[in-house]
């Protein structure tokens, strides 16, 4: 008898769910992984005090526009491209709102958490429609982030380390010799508990009115705020946090999440140091890019799958589902199976 196959109509029926927001997981045992802000953010003293910061429209795209910095010494200045939901969910994160407390100097703002240790599997066709098992995590998002395109690129940031049927191809499309066998060994050395985490930033004047956000201890074309901290066994993870900084220049050239997280990344060092310098800040008038956020995720080599959040119970009997059903089991029960 031919293998068990699965056709597109079995895929849909994943596709189509809905996708609701993930109530916090206080009643589960979590073993976590995600991101979390708050590195200090230090300013040229040539710039002076930081006096206001307000977001300022691109006449031709209203969701993208440029940060302008008010400084007493160092006069208007202005950083781009920002978007304008990035701002937006960058001051919401530090000034409060409905249902959102004010952020204090020196706290840390935790942006997503996934839930490792009540993963369930997921059943998915590949390519050549042979069914295939990864795993599902719920996902716990910073309210200020809900319903964004940033809030989704902190989602997936966190949990492309553990998607190598996603991560490798992906990679293997826009890198190539050390820099690709480095990446695929950075993955493979992940010790299952960390937290991506940002670097001291340090505000430059640059050119007459401009402005230069780098990472505090390097310089570069292309700065990388990103880093990542080992919360667990420091030996376990001991690569893979030693290796990101090498990896992460590769990271968000073939991730265009870990490019708009490490972007946010300064945007929101920019937002607490207004904070904490008793600044204004205005963000105003824009549009923003809504991404609906997913209560649970799976990422399968096809990309991303947004899913509804599933309870204590699911998770529970996930290990017993994976002892008696097998992959082939699974697909008997989809729609439209094929042979």
């Amino acid at each position: 008898m031919p293998p068990n196959r699965c056709a597109a109509a079995g895929l849909r029926r994943f596709l189509l769910l809905p996708v609701v927001l993930l109530a916090p997981l206080a009643a589960q045992q979590m073993q976590p992984s995600g991101v979390v802000f708050g590195a200090a953010v230090t300013l040229d003293p040539a710039l002076g005090k930081l006096i206001s910061v307000k977001w300022v429209a691109d006449p031709a795209d209203p969701a993208r526009g440029n940060l302008q910095l008010q400084f007493d010494r160092g006069g208007l200045r202005t950083w781009s491209p920002v978007e304008f939901e990035d701002a937006l969910a960058a001051r919401n994160l530090v000034s409060g709102g409905p249902g959102l407390p004010a952020w204090k100097p020196g706290d840390a703002i935790g942006l997503v958490g996934l839930d490792l240790a009540n993963a369930i599997d997921y059943t998915y066709c590949s390519a050549d429609c042979t069914v295939n098992q990864t795993k599902r995590w719920n996902v716990v998002l910073q309210p200020a982030l809900a319903d964004t395109e940033v809030g989704f690129a902190a989602i997936m940031a966190g949990a492309l380390p553990f998607a190598p049927e996603y991560l490798r191809p992906s990679a293997q499309g826009k890198l190539t010799g050390a820099a690709l066998e480095q990446l695929l060994a950075w993955q493979q050395s992940n010790p299952g508990d960390f937290e991506i985490v940002d670097v001291p930033l340090r505000i430059s004047p640059d050119t007459a009115s401009g402005l230069t956000l780098l990472p505090a201890a390097s310089a570069g074309a292309d700065p990388v705020f990103l880093d990542v901290k080992r919360l667990g066994d420091p030996g376990k993870g001991r690569k893979f946090a030693g290796d990101f900084p090498a990896v992460a220049p590769g990271l968000l050239r073939i991730s265009t999440h870990y490019a708009r997280l490490n972007r946010f990344a300064a945007i929101l060092g920019v937002m607490r140091l207004a904070r904490s310098s008793g600044a204004a800040i205005d963000v105003a008038g824009g549009l923003s890019r809504s991404a609906p956020t997913p209560g649970s995720i799976a990422i399968p080599p096809t990309g991303a799958v947004s899913l509804p959040a599933f309870d204590s119970e699911e998770s529970a009997v996930g290990p017993h589902r994976r002892e008696l059903q097998s992959p082939a089991a699974v697909a008997e029960g989809l729609p439209g199976s094929c042979r």
